[in-house]
C-alpha cells in the first residue's frame, strides 16, 4: 500500500514541472516518486541508484547515463527517503546546467 512517503513533495513537483515534466499540477493526482525517477531517467538521462548499506541505511547516487559518471551521493534511513533525496539532487543538477 502506498503511503505519503511514496509521493514527491510539493516543491519537488513544482521543480520537475519547471524542468519540463508534462503533467499539470493537480492536487487530486499525487505524483509518485517512481514516476519522477522514471521521467528523470528516460527524459533527462539521469538515473537515481539506491543501494542498501550493511548497517541498514540506504545510499543514493545520481548517474549521468550519457557520461557513465556518478554525481552527488547521500544516505537516508529508508528507500523512499533516499529516492526522494536523490530526485531533489537530480533536480538541482539539472537546474545548474
Amino acid at each position: 500500500m502506498l503511503t505519503e512517503k511514496d509521493y514527491c513533495d510539493y516543491d519537488t513537483y513544482v521543480a520537475l514541472e519547471e524542468l519540463g515534466y508534462p503533467e499539470v499540477m493537480a492536487f487530486n493526482k499525487p505524483f509518485l516518486l517512481y514516476e519522477a525517477q522514471k521521467w528523470l531517467r528516460e527524459e533527462k538521462l539521469l538515473h537515481i541508484a539506491i543501494d542498501k548499506l550493511l548497517y541498514g541505511a540506504y545510499e543514493f547516487s545520481i548517474v549521468d547515463i550519457l557520461n557513465y559518471s556518478g554525481e552527488k551521493n547521500g544516505t537516508a534511513n529508508s528507500y523512499e527517503e533516499a529516492l526522494s533525496e536523490g530526485i531533489k539532487e537530480a533536480v538541482n543538477i539539472l537546474k545548474d546546467k
